[in-house]
């Protein structure tokens, strides 16, 4: 390993903390599913980008660049727990088929992360794999970007041309990012707690970007505890998306 990639290749204390508490949120419901089951649009989306960040990363070993395959997953890691996390917590504790999706999605997301991250973190992810596997995590297989999110995928609709386009899949979960940013930012300015309700929020937007908010439309909803949402459609369709929050008054 060349001196570069050395210096990239550390044991992040607050990255292991994280991962573990990730997985002690979602395993801590306990319930496993059977069967498979069909993800919501934010779980697609994420899947989308869990099977580009193992092609990325088992590219980057094939060519020793230790370093860049750690700093791609540290990324998508930090982005999952500050973002889809929090999008689908509330769900993930429900009953029916979108709890049982993104409690699957959980699984197999922690699952493949706990195998990228063990050869940098090799003690943290073997205790994290333990917790609901048998075996040690350092005997398992790489995780294959083509097998990812596979159950779900023959679970779900088709669309017309027998399949969703991963960039159009992908683009819900950075438009819900986006707005829950935003909700985020105004509580902030507010001086506001981030459970703090929200009675209204409008999106001004092209009709596009509103067709994927619509799509994470509960989970958005949920996660930034927002009564109302309302999307206006801009007659700018090249313009940024405009967003108003409104708390309620008293």
């Amino acid at each position: 390993i060349s001196d570069g990639a050395q210096e990239g290749i550390h044991e992040d204390r607050s990255s292991e903390e994280r991962e573990a508490g990730a997985s002690g949120a979602e395993m801590d419901d306990g319930r496993a599913s059977e069967g498979a089951i069909a993800p919501e649009a934010v779980d697609a989306a994420l899947l989308v980008r869990l099977r580009r960040l193992v092609a990325q990363t088992t590219a980057d070993f094939n060519a020793f660049d230790y370093a860049r395959a750690l700093d791609r997953t540290e990324k998508f890691f930090w982005d999952f727990t500050d973002n889809y996390l929090e999008l689908v917590k509330n769900r993930s504790y429900g009953e029916g088929a979108g709890a049982e999706a993104a409690r699957s999605t959980l699984r197999e997301t922690l699952g493949v992360l706990i195998r990228l991250f063990a050869p940098f973190l090799p003690f943290v992810c073997e205790e994290t794999w333990s917790w609901w596997h048998q075996g040690s995590v350092h005997l398992q297989e790489w995780p294959d970007a083509d097998e990812i999110g596979s159950q779900g995928r023959q679970a779900s609709p088709a669309s017309e041309d027998g399949k969703v386009s991963d960039e159009a899949s992908d683009e819900v979960l950075r438009a819900a990012t986006e707005v829950l940013g935003e909700v985020r930012k105004a509580k902030s300015e507010a001086r506001l707690p981030l459970r703090s309700p929200v009675e209204q929020l409008r999106v001004t937007a092209g009709g596009e970007y509103l067709q994927n908010l619509e799509s994470a439309q509960s989970d958005l909803c949920a996660a930034g505890v927002i009564s109302e949402l309302l999307l206006l459609t801009s007659e700018d369709t090249d313009s940024q998306p405009a967003v108003e929050v409104k708390f309620p008054s008293g």
